[in-house]
């Protein structure tokens, strides 16, 4: 991301930066973040709001006592792999599945032969937290 000190930095770093300046209540430091032309769109105070990020840096400046970022992420590297098998892709449908429901499912072959499974050989994960 191209931030108003004109240099690169990963998205990771981007990321954590954002979240450390906004849990610190910095405008100053989300400034910098952001692309001297960067645009906004979404929802500001209850109306749809387009443009600058100006707003929300103000909104955190004159309310940083009142502001606070709850967040969990998980950041992790491995070897990816599609699943062909139709009985291994039934298995991890059924993990997936059980943390919505206790229900039993049968699926369909042709939805399980349509569906993509990706199995992740895990080498490192790390995670973050707040709030």
């Amino acid at each position: 991301m191209l931030g108003q000190n004109s240099s690169q930095i990963s998205p990771e770093a981007t990321i954590a930066e954002y979240i450390e300046a906004c849990r610190a209540g910095s405008a100053e430091r989300l400034q910098t973040i952001f692309h001297p032309n960067a645009q906004m769109a979404g929802y500001y105070q209850g109306d749809f709001y387009i443009g600058n990020p100006k707003p929300f840096f103000d909104e955190i400046r004159d309310n940083a006592c009142d502001f606070c970022m709850k967040y969990k992420s998980v950041v992790g590297t491995g070897k990816a792999t599609l699943v062909e098998e139709l009985d291994k892709k039934r298995q991890a449908l059924d993990i997936i599945k059980s943390q919505y429901s206790d229900r039993q499912f049968q699926y369909p072959e042709n939805m399980v032969k349509a569906t993509a499974v990706i199995k992740v050989e895990i080498d490192s994960m790390t995670g973050r937290h707040s709030g």
